[in-house]
């Protein structure tokens, strides 16, 4: 009977350790799909604000003010992100490129699925037609 409550328990901290994997990764997972459907990590604003809030003992007024000045940042740093994109995208393609020159045929071959990855990875950027190599 011994050996039979011995197993008994071992079982059950397997199937618990199992259940508490399995939900921590649902948890996770749930949270990485809703920033991923969002655009990304969560906003500067959000970030730097709980941050603010909390080493820094802030007033309601300071934090309505402090909002404010951050979410203008964030509106700041999206305008300055859009603008810079089609440089950032060519500034890669060209690199890519010189990199791709470099290689054997296998080797672009593989090169060529790892860049399919990375843009399969981002599917809300805008994608240029693939020029050349």
């Amino acid at each position: 009977m011994n050996r039979l409550k011995v197993w008994v328990g071992i079982v059950l901290v397997f199937l618990l350790g199992t259940l508490a994997g399995s939900l921590a990764t649902g948890i996770y997972f749930k949270h990485r799909i809703e920033r991923f459907v969002k655009g990304g990590p969560p906003p500067i604003k959000v970030v730097l604000m709980k941050k603010l809030s909390h080493k820094l003992d802030l007033t309601e007024t300071q934090r309505v003010e402090i909002e404010e000045i951050l979410g203008q940042l964030q509106a700041k740093l999206l305008d300055l992100r859009r603008k810079r994109r089609p440089e950032l995208d060519k500034l890669f393609h060209n690199s890519f490129g010189l990199i791709r020159e470099k290689l054997n045929s296998e080797q672009k071959k593989r090169f060529d699925e790892i860049r399919e990855e990375l843009r399969k990875r981002r599917p809300f950027r805008r994608r240029k037609p693939r020029e050349g190599g």
